[in-house]
């Protein structure tokens, strides 16, 4: 299975002092074999790296990211600078016209120009960032993790041929809540997975990663652990509130035959 780094910044981006021979030793120390240079508004740092990198055992990909009009998309294969602040629209084009792959990185962090935070036009991207090694809480993440699921079920479903209806009948759950399951707010529920799944005839793998990775490469096993951790650490936290629960009735309980014996005594005292 390879290692990659899609979104790594350079001294050539205003937030970062990384020299790229300091981020090729790191990549090499920690067996990364593939590295995108994603510089803000500059390709300065993935021409370096490319020139770098040739006759090595790193493959470089060329990456950039645009500070367009309303948040950051990466141009990811260009090799070209793009002008900032233009449109979302007018950015994802001019990232086609040069071959490249638009990604909306961090996409719901409000103070790191997340481009879905607060813009709600449709847009020809190609993929979302969902996992940001610079979230302190895992909210973001998670959020753009969702959105990416739900995107996935979406198109598995059309593949297939099946209505909104169809689904929601399938999962014994109403049309209302199907629709919010694939475009509202509502959270993926990790049980819901395997019977989509299952109702499609999708591989679980690509319904959380988009693609099913080759049977080597250890991917799904991770993606399986993990959900499996998760949804483990929900059960634990349902049997922990409700045991939680009990106790608070049996207070309940407790406190009302109390004051039915306080009032029984101070009726017997009138």
């Amino acid at each position: 299975m390879f290692k990659m780094d899609s979104h790594i910044h350079s001294e050539y981006s205003p937030d970062s002092s990384s020299k790229i021979d300091d981020i090729l030793k790191v990549a090499a120390k920690r067996n990364i074999d593939i590295i995108a240079i994603s510089d803000h508004n500059t390709v300065d740092g993935t021409s370096e790296v490319l020139k770098k990198t040739r006759n090595t055992d790193i493959l470089a990909i060329p990456s950039i990211e645009i500070s367009s009009s309303h948040g950051h998309i990466l141009g990811f294969g260009c090799e070209e600078n793009i002008p900032r602040d233009l449109s979302p629209e007018d950015t994802i084009d001019r990232i086609h016209d040069l071959g490249g792959l638009a990604i909306i990185p961090h996409p719901y962090c409000f103070y790191r120009h997340g481009l879905l935070h607060n813009y709600k036009e449709k847009l020809n991207i190609d993929a979302i960032e969902t996992r940001n090694a610079r979230f302190i809480v895992g909210y973001c993440n998670n959020k753009a993790k969702n959105l990416s699921i739900k995107e996935n079920i979406r198109k598995a479903r059309k593949k297939c041929g099946l209505t909104q209806e169809d689904m929601a009948h399938e999962l014994g759950i109403s049309i209302t809540a199907y629709r919010d399951l694939e475009k509202g707010p509502t959270a993926i529920i990790n049980g819901n997975i395997p019977k989509i799944s299952e109702i499609t005839g999708t591989p679980l793998e690509e319904l959380l990663l988009g693609f099913s990775p080759m049977p080597s490469d250890g991917l799904l096993e991770d993606v399986q652990a993990e959900y499996g951790n998760r949804l483990a650490s929900l059960q634990t936290r349902i049997a922990d509130l409700e045991k939680l629960v009990r106790s608070q009735e049996e207070t309940i309980r407790y406190e009302e035959e109390i004051i039915i014996m306080l009032k029984k005594i101070i009726d017997g005292k009138e």
